[in-house]
């Protein structure tokens, strides 16, 4: 006869890379997020792009959307040699359009989340300087390069 408790044990849920991205993410400024941490094949980048592909809730198309508004800003920072804040109110108005998306099932819930947390407002954003900003260009860029490979 088998235990009858046994039959209603469930096994622990394993977190997706998202939220364990965010667990294990520096608490105040990007540029702390360390490139050996996030680049190789493998690590954060590659393990969030899997799962998003895995999902099929994010296409590269929207990827690369915001993606492309983040080049934009990027070539600003680089021109003026500092992240202002008119590059920061543009940063913020990515929000909107990851809402946006978001509702229409457009992109993953974890992956709005993840933006929501990184790119944040004013008050809680983890990108503050030019190197923060940088490096979340740098995780972005890895992002949808895994995501292409492993699609």
């Amino acid at each position: 006869m088998s235990n009858p408790e046994k039959r209603y044990e469930q096994k622990p849920k394993e977190e997706d890379p998202i939220t364990k991205f965010l667990k294990e993410m520096p608490k105040n400024n990007f540029s702390q997020v360390k490139v050996e941490d996030f680049a190789p094949d493998g690590k954060w980048a590659c393990q969030i792009a899997e799962y998003l592909v895995k999902g099929k809730k994010t296409k590269i198309n929207q990827l690369r959307k915001i993606f492309t508004e983040l080049k934009k800003i990027q070539l600003s920072v680089k021109r003026k040699q500092t992240f202002s804040d008119d590059d920061k109110s543009k940063l913020y108005l990515l929000m909107p359009l990851l809402a946006f998306a978001n509702a229409r099932e457009l992109i993953d819930n974890n992956f709005y989340k993840l933006m929501k947390v990184i790119i944040g407002d004013a008050n809680s954003t983890k990108i503050r300087t030019k190197e923060d900003y940088e490096r979340f260009v740098q995780f972005m860029t890895a992002i949808v390069a895994y995501h292409k490979k492993a699609e």
